[in-house]
């Protein structure tokens, strides 16, 4: 399988060839192995363990073990990984009941405007998961706070409104809003991270996939209309999560027209006064009997509570069900609000276990929301053991490195930089450099632990507190954060004088500047 040439004054080992015209392929010893991956390595310009595989097959013969770990430890490589997104998250937020929680944010419809209208609302409750969908004309506080204060006045605000970092929803005018509603509190999520209200999130894209498909069905572009259907569609489908429809978790079982008796098509197109309905009912009595039964199988339910009279003076109680005249025996009574009715007109169920409509209603409400608080919990200890997997707990002072957004770094610069794990509280790190600690803590799912410990514990400038864009300055090769842009207004010394930061920082205005209107410094 192997032979020895003698190339010059060396005798090297090669693996044995098939024929004379295959390339020298050479068996590299393991004082050697750092040179020659170094040489891969470089060659293929930090391209990963496959790469360098592919460059030394006709070369050397190395382990594929050994390019693996080569490429743990390398500095340069752990800076340009890419971060395991999918599926992750942090600490999932779970809401009991109707209004505990309520999500809000825009959806952009600027490329394709309605009219006046480009913005769309969407609040959500979380628990329930019920959305409104308003059309704004556009994103100032002003309008957002308008359709938010019809919202509320007609199902109530919320404990804890929850948007993200917009300037829409942190302006005064909201938090005016919130204060209409003294028990309400709003907490906005973190910058440039959806995650923090993934529900909502979630819940856009739905949308805008439906009003795309109710835009194709209706051959027309009034998204601004289709909205109020596109938001009946999603209210009364069936929701993964809660196991039930949105509309179920609030109101209970759908009602929608005449659908709800399950008449004939054939029967529905006739009806055109209140006795057509009333016969058509009646010759289906069977089955709207079963439409209308929202009992258990141990109680019975019916339509009305008992109603009352005034005759002379004198209340008179009447059956719910038949209402005729009440009498005094032969009675049986809710076990939830005492209403009576006649015994046999409820089938002569026991009187300890009858209740009557509205009762098993509000009951059937409640079960509801329980059950959709439960499958809530399930879902996220799904959520949250997959993460706890995919990324195992660290330890202070293992090396990591953290993920830095675009905005605050340079165009050149890598996406991560390196740092050092300093503290863990309440399931979150700390994260120091060499030139001080950052002043954020970090969840698991930003971290990661580095094969290259390129930092100790005692490298760590503990009394001085940066930022992470200053952190990822101090570790660039380009000088740090590279967006830098102005907002002058358009007058006749635009940009030419040093408050703008672009003239002040000696930089051009680029097309990110003042809506990319023209100027002096461009």
């Amino acid at each position: 399988m192997y032979e020895i040439v003698q190339i010059g004054s060396e005798c090297n080992l090669i693996l044995k060839r098939s024929s004379g015209s295959d390339d020298l392929v050479y068996m590299v010893p393991f004082e050697e192995y750092y040179t020659k991956l170094m040489e891969a390595h470089t060659q293929t310009g930090h391209g990963g363990r496959d790469r360098m595989i592919y460059y030394m097959k006709k070369k050397w013969r190395i382990p594929r073990n050994a390019c693996e770990i080569f490429n743990n430890l390398c500095e340069t490589c752990n800076l340009k990984k890419s971060s395991k997104r999918k599926g992750v998250v942090v600490k999932p937020i779970i809401s009991h009941g109707f209004n505990a929680r309520g999500q809000v944010d825009l959806i952009d419809f600027q490329s394709c405007p309605d009219g006046e209208y480009r913005w769309l609302i969407n609040y959500q409750d979380h628990a329930t998961k019920f959305l409104h969908l308003r059309p704004i004309k556009s994103k100032h506080a002003s309008n957002v706070a308008k359709e938010l204060s019809k919202i509320f006045f007609t199902f109530g605000a919320p404990a804890i409104l929850q948007s993200d970092n917009g300037r829409e929803f942190t302006a005064n005018v909201i938090r005016e809003l919130v204060s209409i509603w003294p028990h309400s509190k709003m907490v906005h999520g973190r910058p440039r991270h959806p995650q923090t209200q993934g529900s909502v999130e979630r819940a856009n894209a739905d949308v805008e996939n439906m009003l795309r498909a109710w835009m194709v069905d209706k051959k027309s572009n009034e998204w601004a209309r289709g909205c109020y259907e596109v938001q009946w569609l999603k209210n009364t489908s069936k929701h993964r999560i809660i196991n039930r429809a949105p509309y179920e978790a609030i109101l209970g079982p759908i009602r929608n027209g005449l659908a709800c008796f399950n008449l004939p098509d054939s029967v529905t197109e006739n009806l055109e006064t209140e006795e057509d309905l009333e016969n058509a009912l009646s010759s289906f009595k069977e089955l709207h009997a079963n439409q209308e039964d929202l009992s258990s199988s141990s109680s019975q339910t019916y339509e009305e509570n008992g109603t009352e009279s005034r005759a002379q003076g004198q209340i008179q109680k009447f059956c719910g069900i038949c209402e005729t005249p009440m009498e005094v025996k032969d009675t049986v009574s809710c076990m939830e609000c005492d209403a009576e009715f006649h015994f046999q007109c409820v089938n002569q169920v026991a009187a300890d276990k009858f209740i009557c409509l509205l009762c098993a209603r509000g009951k059937h409400l409640l079960d509801a929301q329980e059950d959709c608080n439960k499958r809530q919990k399930i879902a996220a200890e799904k959520m949250v053991t997959f993460s706890q997997e995919l990324f195992p707990p660290l330890s202070i002072g293992d090396c990591v490195t953290i993920t830095i957004p675009s905005v605050d770094r340079g165009p050149l610069d890598f996406g991560k930089i390196f740092g050092i794990i300093t503290d863990f509280k309440n399931g979150v790190y700390q994260v120091g450099t060499e030139n001080g600690v950052i002043n954020v803590w970090f969840p698991r799912t930003e971290i990661e632990k580095s094969g290259a410990a390129v930092m100790h514990l005692q490298d760590v400038q503990r009394d001085i507190s940066i930022s992470l864009r200053e952190a990822a300055s101090y570790q660039s090769s380009g000088g740090g954060q590279g967006y830098k842009k102005c907002n002058c207004m358009a007058t006749k010394s635009q940009c030419s004088t040093k408050r703008c930061s672009c003239f002040k920082s000696k930089i051009k205005c680029g097309s990110r500047c003042h809506n990319a209107n023209p100027c002096n410094n461009k």
